[in-house]
C-alpha cells in the first residue's frame, strides 16, 4: 500500500536521545522500504538525511521549548493540511490536538513513567507528559507501545481499547563495524558496565553500594564502569564513589563517542542495568548483540526485552543486586550459557523488522480512519 506519511520530528532537531535513535532508524528503514515521508520539526533537524528517498523536511526556526510547543499545537496542523497525508506519526508521545480529520494518527508510546514513577522525573517533563499525552492516545487510531509492559500500563491509566494497541519491538542500534581500538580497555581487569542516562530511576546509587559490598578480592579482578550522559535530579555518580572510597574499583565516564561504546560493550564481561523502571531499555539489547550478557531488573519491560539472556534482580534490594554481580563472577559457566542466549536473544529484532510492523500499523490507522477495517495478524 502506498502512502504519505507526515512526521513529528523534533525528536530529530536536538542532540539525540534514545527516541531521537528510535526515530533516525525508522526514517531511514522507512525510506529504504519505499514510503514516502514528510519530516515535520519547529527548529533544523541535527541530523543529516538528504540521501533518504522520498523524504522531505520541513523546518522553521524557533528554539525555545515554548514556542516549539506552540508551534506543534497551533501552527503545525495547518501546516498538515498543506500536504497531502494519509497518516501522522509522532514518535515521542505527542499528536497535535488540531490533526486534519482526513488524516490518521498514530502515536508511539515508550513509557509511562510519569504515572509509575513521577518522583523519578524532571518537573517540566511530567507535566508536559501530564499535560499531552493522555489527549495524543485518545485521539490516535493507533497506539503504538515498544513492549508488552508499556502496552499493560496503557491499558491500565487510559483504558485503552487492547484493540487500540500494537506493540512494535526496538533493536540494537549499534553494531562490531562501530569502531575499533587496540588492546584491552582495562588492562587485567575484566570490567561491569553501566549504559544510561544518569537520572534517579536508573538506580546508580544502589548499584554503586552493591558493587561496593563486593569482596576486595572480587573488586581487585572486576571494575565498574559507568557510561552516559547527565541526566537530571543532582544524580552523580563519581560523589558517591568517592565518599565509599571506591574510586579504585569504580570509573564514571561522561561522554563515549558511538565507536568507544561499540568497545566497552564488546570487552564488557557483563551489562548492568537495575532501573527502577524502563519502558524498554534499549542497552540491554544492544549489549546482548555483541554476546554480553545482561543483569537487569524484574520488573517492568526489563525481563521482556532480556530474555533469557539475563539474570534478574530486584532492583530496591541492594543485597539482589550484589547476588546477582556474585553470580556472574563465581559461575563462568553461567556467564558463557548467557552469553550464547543473549546473543541469540539479540538476533531477533531489528530496525527493518521495527519499521515493517510500523508501517503495518500505519496501514491498518489509514483503514480505520477511512471505514475500511480489516484484520491484520501480528
Amino acid at each position: 500500500m502506498k502512502m504519505r506519511v507526515g512526521i513529528d520530528a523534533r525528536p530529530l532537531s536536538r542532540q539525540l536521545s534514545g527516541i531521537g535513535y528510535y526515530t533516525l532508524h525508522l526514517v531511514k528503514e522507512l525510506s529504504k522500504a519505499g514510503v514516502e515521508t514528510v519530516l515535520f520539526s519547529p527548529s533544523p533537524l541535527t541530523v543529516d538525511l538528504s540521501g533518504l528517498d522520498r523524504c522531505s523536511i520541513v523546518c522553521k526556526s524557533f528554539k525555545r521549548l515554548a514556542t516549539r510547543q506552540i508551534w506543534s499545537e497551533f501552527f503545525l496542523p495547518f501546516l498538515l493540511k498543506k500536504f497531502d497525508l494519509d497518516v501522522f506519526w509522532g514518535p515521542a508521545h505527542r499528536l497535535p490536538f488540531w490533526l486534519p480529520h482526513n488524516v490518521a494518527g498514530v502515536v508511539t508510546i515508550h513509557d509511562v513513567i510519569w504515572k509509575r514513577y513521577p518522583e523519578t522525573m524532571r518537573k517540566s517533563t511530567r507535566l508536559l507528559e501530564t499535560a499531552f499525552m493522555p489527549g495524543s492516545v485518545q485521539r490516535a487510531d493507533l497506539v503504538i507501545a515498544d513492549s508488552r509492559s508499556t502496552a499493560a500500563d496503557l491499558l491500565e491509566f487510559f483504558g485503552l481499547a487492547d484493540s487500540k494497541i500494537r506493540i512494535v519491538p526496538l533493536a540494537p542500534r549499534l553494531s562490531e563495524t562501530g569502531g575499533r581500538q587496540s588492546g584491552p580497555l582495562l588492562p587485567g581487569r575484566k570490567y561491569f558496565l553501566f549504559v544510561g542516562t544518569r537520572e534517579p530511576r536508573k538506580n546508580l546509587s544502589s548499584l554503586i553500594e552493591a558493587f561496593g559490598t563486593l569482596s576486595e578480592a572480587a573488586r581487585r579482578e572486576f571494575s565498574l564502569i559507568i557510561a552516559g550522559g547527565d541526566g537530571w535530579g543532582n544524580v552523580s555518580p563519581a560523589e558517591k564513589v568517592a565518599e565509599l572510597g571506591l574510586q579504585d574499583c569504580i570509573t564514571v565516564k561522561q561522554f563515549l563517542s558511538e565507536a568507544e561504546l561499540v568497545e566497552y560493550y564488546k570487552q564488557a564481561y557483563c551489562l548492568v542495568m537495575p532501573s527502577l523502571y524502563e519502558g524498554y531499555g534499549l542497552p540491554i539489547l544492544e549489549a546482548q548483540s555483541f554476546g554480553v550478557p545482561v543483569i537487569t531488573s524484574n520488573v517492568s519491560s526489563m525481563p521482556e526485552v532480556a530474555g533469557e539472556g539475563a539474570v534478574l534482580v530486584d532492583p530496591h534490594s541492594v543485597e539482589s543486586i550484589l547476588v546477582g554481580l556474585e553470580k556472574l563472577i563465581v559461575d563462568e559457566a553461567l556467564r558463557e550459557d548467557l552469553s550464547l542466549k543473549a546473543r541469540e536473544n539479540a538476533g531477533k529484532y531489528s530496525w527493518a523488522k521495527t519499521a515493517e510492523l510500523t508501517a503495518s500499523s500505519f496501514e491498518e490507522a489509514i483503514s480505520l480512519k477511512n471505514g475500511n477495517a480489516h484484520d491484520i495478524n501480528y
